[in-house]
């Protein structure tokens, strides 16, 4: 559970909202009271399913469906409404942690935990799947741990986005098509057991499967369905259908505690004021007064170091509330419309509805793609050392910004963040002298930023300090916790680093201009070195520990940790180039695409490359793009002057943003290459 955020409404229907669940491809699901009613969950559907009649339907026969249901392991529908402007459903919600917070908490469960909660998570699924309806999302996020057992918790709602042909069920590791029959229910079970019993998610944790269940969990696992056993199979197999049997006495006691703590605190939340939710990551156990992670206090059964989070440590759930720019109802207008952009940079949100445009004009710019408008500018001044980012979950974006700092003549570039669900901006000068910080000098420039893939963490690198002695520098890397916007550490050989990016939550890939160097973010050690690298820029492989970076005249494809070559591509065009001249303006990869394009320009003939504009502009440049299939290796000859600066992949694939050389950005499509809508 996650606090709420300042724009989630305080009320829906009769129900008061608490704190938030979680979310699917449905719905965003809240907790709820309404007088003296128990809790519930809140599904409150998306708004662009609410908007489509035949959602409504399906999600109306769905609910229809759950009430049919006298099951005491599938939580029930005890209200819903499909007349307002968003359908919603509330859904019972006995208190108790979910099987995904317990393990992740406490590690594994005991073997005695395994055959109570094996019967009832069947016994909830076939009792699903005998009113026609499926569950389609099983996994141990959906499963809670009530004292009085097992309770599915959803009563296969999800599935009716599938059923209005909007979406598809969620994806398992197991069911990786989604799963929208009874025999994929019977995959998820299986696979939910693995991880009660290991940590690991898949069927990897089979081998931590007592014995007298592996062999029929091995057999749900199989690939053909119809060999699978039904729901009523497993009934049957395990002994029932009957209760389930009681928790074991340390697994009760864990639950007891969650249970009891969340009673009084949301008790006590009424009279609490609604927070506002500040820039930074939530507190980790509190939403207006709700205990959201009392498991944390006295584990009683030991941690598994092959839980989650036991072999890759995480920095949490990153400090971003997950709020979709598209989501947020009262943006700011921008001061003027923009009919120039004469764009360098662009960006997609990361949940692909937004695009950050970074403007030579008019700085940093959100737009609602799809629709072709501007909805947001978080910055009028935008630096040329490099271009906007949003974060990896919701609408917070981070730039250089242009200042003039004491009676300087040009400007320095400054890190600032920008949450546009508050409307806060914040500085972030990184490592600085003491003189600086004492307002006596002016703060070296910021050159770069990089984001960690959770977004707790910003890592910034700063320029090099011209004027001060080896001995009187700085470190100029910089890693800021964005829960606290405090500097956490500080390294960095100040005559050298460029630019880096996290390649985990742990590590940082550096340029130093003539190599790269994997360091530990924390303590700043260096792990390896890339040698054969020749400057220019390099992009990580998104999914992957994979680098694609400049050798000579080729680019070359590299994995980290295994530190062996896997592809290279020619670029003797760029090589060839007057190397004082031209220079790399993006790298960008799509493994699921399968394209890989690489930018540059150089001055053209009617360049102004001693003008006060010219490193902002790129209209008196040249501009050159390559693109090749990662799959085959070849090079792809898109439309002429697509795709010859900087581009940015769409996060689902729908689209790709690119920057035509007179500075418009150009929608094209992922399949054809070819330009859809221009922008502005």
């Amino acid at each position: 559970m996650i606090p709420l955020h300042p724009y989630d409404p305080p009320r829906i229907g009769p129900y008061t909202l608490h704190a938030r669940l979680g979310e699917n491809t449905c719905a965003r699901i809240y907790l709820a009271t309404a007088g003296n009613q128990a809790p519930v969950g809140l599904w409150v559907t998306r708004p662009h399913l609410s908007s489509l009649p035949a959602f409504r339907e399906a999600f109306s026969r769905r609910a229809g469906l759950s009430r049919e249901l006298n099951s005491p392991y599938v939580a029930s529908v005890v209200d819903t409404s499909t007349d307002e402007a968003v359908a919603w459903a509330a859904v019972s919600r006995p208190f108790g942690p979910t099987l995904a917070e317990c393990v992740s908490t406490n590690g594994p469960l005991p073997a005695a935990a395994l055959p109570p909660l094996a019967l009832a998570m069947a016994q909830g699924l076939a009792d699903l799947h005998a009113v026609g309806s499926v569950h389609g999302s099983l996994g141990p996020d959906g499963v809670l741990l009530a004292e009085h057992g097992t309770v599915l918790a959803d009563p296969g709602l999800q599935t009716a986005s599938a059923d209005a042909g909007a979406e598809t069920p969620r994806s398992t590791p197991a069911v990786p098509d989604g799963g929208g029959t009874p025999p994929d229910d019977v995959v998820s079970w299986a696979t939910a057991l693995c991880f009660a019993a290991s940590g690991m998610e898949g069927s990897e944790g089979l081998e931590q499967v007592p014995l007298q269940l592996r062999g029929l969990i091995d057999t749900c696992l199989g690939n053909h369905a119809e060999l699978r056993p039904t729901s009523s199979d497993l009934v049957r197999i395990l002994g029932g259908p009957t209760a389930a049997g009681a928790w074991p006495h340390d697994v009760a006691s864990v639950i007891r505690r969650h249970a009891h703590a969340a009673e009084h605190a949301l008790a006590a939340s009424d009279a609490a004021p609604r927070p506002r939710l500040r820039r930074g990551r939530a507190a980790a156990l509190t939403a207006s007064g709700v205990t959201l992670a009392v498991l944390a206090a006295g584990s009683v059964w030991a941690f598994s170091s092959a839980g989650p989070g036991g072999q890759n440590g995480s920095a949490g759930d990153g400090p971003i509330p997950d709020v979709g720019c598209l989501e947020i109802g009262d943006l700011p207008e921008p001061s003027e419309p923009i009919d120039d952009l004469d764009a360098f940079g662009v960006d997609f949100s990361a949940d692909g509805e937004a695009l950050l445009v970074s403007s030579a004009e008019h700085g940093s710019t959100v737009w609602d793609w799809s629709a072709g408008t501007e909805i947001a500018r978080p910055s009028d001044d935008a630096h040329w050392f490099s271009a906007g980012e949003f974060a990896p979950m919701g609408c917070f974006v981070a730039d250089l910004r242009a200042e003039t700092f004491r009676d300087y003549s040009h400007d320095h570039s400054l890190l600032a963040t920008h949450d546009l669900s508050t409307g806060e901006t914040d500085e972030h000068l990184g490592p600085q002298t003491q003189r600086v910080l004492d307002g006596l000098d002016t703060p070296r420039d910021a050159e770069s930023f990089a984001f960690s893939p959770s977004g707790g963490l910003l890592a910034v690198v700063l320029g090099y300090e011209y004027y001060a002695s080896h001995d009187e520098r700085s470190p100029n890397i910089g890693i800021i916790d964005l829960a606290t916007g405090e500097l956490e550490h500080e390294w960095g050989d100040q005559e050298t680093i460029r630019d880096a990016a996290f390649v985990d939550e742990e590590r940082l890939l550096a340029d130093t201009g003539s190599s790269l160097q994997l360091h530990d973010a924390e303590s700043g050690e260096q792990l390896s070195t890339i040698r054969d690298y020749t400057g220019g820029g390099f992009a990580l492989v998104p999914g992957t520990e994979e680098v694609v970076y400049p050798s000579n005249d080729h680019l070359v494809r590299w994995d980290i940790t295994e530190r062996t070559e896997l592809d290279r591509f020619e670029i003797r065009e760029f090589t060839e180039a007057d190397q004082d001249l031209a220079y790399t303006t993006g790298i960008e990869v799509d493994p699921d695409l399968g394209l890989l394009q690489f930018s540059w320009s150089e001055p053209g003939p009617d360049d102004n490359f001693t003008g006060p504009d010219a490193e902002v502009s790129g209209r008196s440049y040249d501009h050159h793009g390559h693109v090749w299939d990662l799959r085959t290796g070849q090079e792809i000859d898109p439309d002429d002057g697509v795709m010859a600066r900087p581009i940015a992949f769409h996060p689902e694939g729908e689209a790709i943003a690119s920057i035509n050389p007179e500075g418009a950005v150009e929608i094209l499509d992922p399949d054809t290459l070819s330009t859809v809508d221009v922008l502005p």
